[in-house]
C-alpha cells in the first residue's frame, strides 16, 4: 500500500526530483538551479530525508509522516529524524524556483537507509533529474530502479552526468556519452547531458565558464521539461504525457514559453542555448536492487502506473 505524504499547501506547481546514487551530485545540482548554497553537500548518506525546495514556501520545516510540522534553524537538516519525517521544506525564491519545485532525494544506493524515505515521496514528482557519476556512469543499480520508475515519469526525465570535468581526454568522453547512448536509449527524454557542476556554479557570472561546463545545455532541456509539463501534464500519466525530447538536441521544437524562460533566467546572459556535450569511459558496478526493496519500490510508486 502506498504511504500518503502530506501535501505541500498552495498551487500545485511542476515538481523535479533529483535522484540517483550517494555522492552523485545531486545536492549540488540542486543548489546550482536554486541559484544558493542552501543545500549542504558533504554530509553522510543516512543524515538528510528528501529535501523540497519551494518558492511557495518560507523558512525551513520538517514534515512529519503524520502530517505535523516543526520549524528547524538551517545548521539542523542534518539532525531530523528519518523515521517519523517525510521531507524537510524549504522556502527559496531564487533561480528555477519562480516555475518549479525541486525535490533533492537521498542516494539510492545506501544500505543504512530504508528505501521508503525516497520511495514515498516519488510518486509526487512529475519529472526526475537522473544524476549518474562520470567516472561510473549508469551503474547496474541505477538501471535497476530506473526500470521501475513509471513511464509517463521515465519519458520527461533527463539523465545528467556529473562530474565530467574528472575526465580528461576528449575521447574518453565521447567514448562514455556512446556507451550511454545504447544502454539508455528511449529511457530518457533526450540524450544523457554531461556537465562539470562546480564549474558551473563558479562561473555563473562567465557566460564562457557557464558554457563550457556543460550548464547551457542543461538548462535548456530542462526548460523544455518543464514546458511539457506546463502543457497540462502535471498530473497525467496518460494521453497528456508530452513526446520524448528531440534526440538530436536537448530542446523540443516549438516556442519558448514561461517555464523555459524560467529555466533560462538561471544562465547569464550572453549564452546561446544548446551546443553539443561530450563524455568517459565508465566502469559498470554488478551491485542490484535487492528483491525486497524491489517489490516496495513497485509498492509505492504502482498507483502513478494505474
Amino acid at each position: 500500500m502506498k504511504t500518503t505524504v502530506p501535501e505541500p499547501s498552495g498551487p500545485r506547481r511542476p515538481r523535479l526530483a533529483l535522484m540517483g546514487e550517494f555522492s552523485a551530485g545531486k545536492s549540488t545540482l540542486a543548489n546550482l538551479l536554486a541559484g544558493t548554497d542552501r543545500l549542504p553537500v558533504q554530509v553522510t548518506a543516512t543524515e538528510l530525508p528528501p529535501v523540497w525546495l519551494s518558492a511557495t514556501a518560507s523558512g525551513v520545516t520538517c514534515v512529519r509522516l503524520d502530517g505535523r510540522e516543526v520549524a528547524l534553524e538551517d545548521d539542523r537538516l542534518a539532525n531530523v529524524d528519518l523515521a517519523r519525517t517525510a521531507y524537510v521544506r524549504v522556502g527559496l525564491g531564487s533561480g528555477l524556483l519562480d516555475r518549479a519545485d525541486l525535490i533533492d532525494m537521498p542516494g539510492i544506493s545506501d544500505p543504512n537507509m530504508p528505501p521508503e524515505v525516497w520511495q514515498r515521496l516519488l510518486p509526487e514528482a512529475d519529472a526526475i533529474l537522473w544524476c549518474t557519476h562520470a567516472t561510473q556512469a549508469w551503474r547496474q543499480s541505477e538501471a535497476a530502479v530506473w526500470d521501475m520508475v513509471p513511464e509517463a515519469i521515465r519519458r520527461r526525465s533527463l539523465l545528467v552526468v556529473t562530474r565530467i570535468d574528472k575526465i580528461l581526454r576528449p575521447e574518453d568522453r565521447a567514448r562514455l556519452l556512446r556507451r550511454l547512448a545504447a544502454e539508455t536509449d528511449g529511457a530518457f527524454a533526450a540524450p544523457a547531458i554531461p556537465v562539470a557542476l562546480t564549474r558551473a556554479i563558479a562561473g555563473r557570472g562567465d557566460p564562457a565558464i557557464w558554457s563550457e561546463s556543460g550548464a547551457d545545455r542543461l538548462m535548456a532541456a530542462i526548460g523544455s521539461v518543464l514546458s511539457s509539463i506546463g502543457q497540462g501534464v502535471v498530473g497525467s500519466d496518460e494521453a497528456g504525457a508530452p513526446a520524448r525530447l528531440a534526440t538530436g538536441s536537448p530542446v523540443a521544437a516549438g516556442p519558448a514559453s514561461s517555464a523555459v524562460a524560467a529555466a533560462q533566467a538561471v544562465v547569464p546572459r550572453r549564452i546561446k542555448l544548446g551546443g553539443a556535450g561530450a563524455g568517459p569511459a565508465g566502469s559498470r558496478a554488478t551491485a542490484r536492487l535487492d528483491p525486497a526493496q524491489s517489490a516496495d519500490f513497485r509498492a509505492a510508486i504502482g498507483e502513478r502506473e494505474g
